[in-house]
């Protein structure tokens, strides 16, 4: 995500297992790097002398934003994204919320894209627009699968948080998404991240060939909401099953061979980046 001088742009089928072991523990929770741009307030008056690329947003209005064709060439024509694939069936929604926590409204689109470096669903274009007068582009980015359900307001603060997950196949190996974020003051704040992932059973069948007994061949999550106090301010229970190889040649083998270590924790959300 790139911050932008002028105006700036903006998918785990969990596993299901069974709960055992330490029932409240709290681990760190991994989170991959992310760019920050500015709060929406303090994005500078555009200049209209200056060229960063986003000049076809000019004209744009909030009522654009309702047009399929319009959000094709938002997406072809954002300099960040403008590689991802998509078609004319690909499914695409906008969404109108105070996701910046400022009294307005803004809207979020959202069209299902694919990246070419892996297969999978975890690179669909996602953009944020305040809507005064004219449409003005916030932040764009890539994001999991999400539906207008699963955008709610999780930490009662009056913002919502958007839920995603996806699935993705890369170089040998399968890792299914859980992610929790807001756009809170103009930037996005991820507060939560779990990535499921096996080695096994997912494309390279000369994996099995460096594994020794002990190893690590994957890790199953079922991460679910919980609301323990009743207050509107929700935890993440996650379930998770490291799997520890114990010998075997083909997936199967491997597979019922396999030893699980099997934790739940229960998990506040907060901004961990």
């Amino acid at each position: 995500m790139k911050a932008m001088s002028k105006k700036a742009f903006v998918v785990l089928l969990p596993f299901f297992v069974l709960s055992c072991g330490n029932p409240v523990e709290k681990p760190p929770v991994s989170a991959d790097s992310q760019k920050k741009v500015s709060s929406v307030d303090s994005i500078p008056p555009d200049d209209p002398n200056e060229d960063d690329g986003y000049e076809f947003l000019d004209n744009l209005t909030c009522e654009d934003l309702n047009d399929w064709g319009t959000l094709q060439n938002i997406l072809k024509e954002d300099p960040e994204y403008s590689s991802l694939s998509f078609s004319e069936s690909s499914e695409h929604f906008t969404i109108q919320r105070d996701f910046l926590g400022n009294g307005k409204t803004q809207t979020l689109v959202f069209i299902e894209a694919y990246g070419a470096s892996s297969s999978g669903g975890c690179s669909n274009y996602i953009s944020l627009f305040s809507c005064d007068s004219m449409a003005r582009l916030i932040l764009s980015d890539i994001s999991g699968s999400f539906t207008e359900s699963d955008i709610r307001d999780l930490d009662n603060d009056g913002v919502p948080e958007i839920i995603s997950t996806c699935s993705i196949l890369h170089m040998g190996e399968c890792h299914d998404r859980y992610e929790i974020f807001n756009f809170k003051n103009g930037k996005r704040n991820f507060l939560y991240q779990s990535d499921a992932y096996s080695y096994i059973g997912c494309g390279f069948d000369d994996n099995v060939s460096w594994l020794k007994k002990g190893d690590s061949i994957g890790e199953d999550i079922h991460d679910s909401l919980v609301d323990p106090d009743g207050d509107h301010v929700w935890e993440i229970r996650s379930i998770r099953s490291k799997k520890i190889y114990a010998g075997g040649k083909l997936d199967k083998d491997i597979i019922s061979n396999e030893i699980k270590q099997t934790d739940t924790f229960l998990i506040p959300l907060k901004e961990i980046h």
